[in-house]
């Protein structure tokens, strides 16, 4: 969502102006912030996470590990129904060639 703030509201902001008619892979990052507010809606609309310590300690968290976010964010897709891509899927999904 690079120009978008990380919110609920520009989340879905940006859902409106996706196609209908197309299949698009997108993913929400966050830059200096927590992704968390905007993680439900693109779970919720097919959305991918982007989440690192990097962007956000995580204070809410307790300072987490990156991999601690990892299981933090894989779970919460799973409580959307979603499982955590493979590699292979991912790059499926994303067009390129096997690993």
């Amino acid at each position: 969502m690079g120009g978008y703030p990380c919110t609920i509201a520009s989340t879905l902001a940006f859902l409106d102006v996706l196609p209908p008619d197309k299949r698009v892979e997108w993913t929400v990052t966050c830059k200096e912030g927590s992704i968390l507010p905007a993680a439900a809606v693109a779970l919720e609309h097919g959305g991918h996470l982007s989440p690192g310590i990097g962007d956000c300690p995580y204070p809410e968290f307790g300072c987490p590990t990156n991999a601690d976010l990892v299981r933090f964010f894989a779970n919460l897709a799973r409580g959307f129904g979603r499982e955590t891509a493979t590699p292979a899927e991912t790059r499926a999904m994303l067009g390129l060639p096997p690993g």
